[in-house]
């Protein structure tokens, strides 16, 4: 069952918003909305020649993949970096609907999960919980992504496990859960 299509608003709000609240009373809605201003990071790299403009990298893998429902399911896959995190966010609103949904976040197939990525699933949580919706992440045992949501303090956000569950590794081992 799809939920009602709804307009595009909030996910417009919150692309260009830091952070965005809702608030819902019978005597209507209320939307508080901040934006920081200031200047995008400049990455360098010193060497011996001191400081200077780091090398372009090499794009990393990403894909993300939506499965539509009440509850709204998006896998990724790769790494949410510095490179990948517009395109994370971005998506992460769209499945969610610009927050007026609660999501699963599947991050299982997650190879780098980096100090970006943890920002926006930090930011994601504390909108969802001020609207009233839960977010929950799946990332099984043995992967990189849960070992990230452990140190910074998601692994609260975590769905539980299923007994017996085995799920294979990218070298192919199989690790049962339980």
């Amino acid at each position: 069952d799809q939920p009602p299509a709804s307009g595009l608003g909030l996910i417009m709000i919150r692309a260009c918003m830091d952070t965005v609240e809702v608030e819902r009373s019978p005597a209507g809605t209320t939307v508080l909305m901040d934006r920081l201003l200031g200047r995008k990071p400049v990455f360098a790299s010193a060497d011996d020649n001191g400081p200077g403009l780091a090398p372009a990298a090499a794009p990393r893998t990403f894909r993300v993949e939506l499965q539509r429902s009440p509850r709204p399911r998006l896998t990724v896959a790769g790494s949410v970096d510095a490179s990948t995190i517009v395109e994370f966010r971005r998506r992460l609103q769209v499945a969610s609907r610009g927050g007026t949904l609660p999501l699963e976040l599947d991050l299982a197939q997650v190879e780098v999960l980096a100090s970006a990525g943890v920002q926006a699933l930090h930011e994601l949580t504390e909108q969802m919980a001020a609207d009233n919706l839960e977010a929950r992440l799946i990332a099984p045992p043995g992967c990189a992504a849960r070992y990230v949501l452990q140190l910074t303090g998601l692994d609260h956000l975590l769905a539980p496990e299923r007994p017996g569950r085995e799920v294979t590794r990218r070298s192919g081992v199989a690790d049962s859960m339980r």
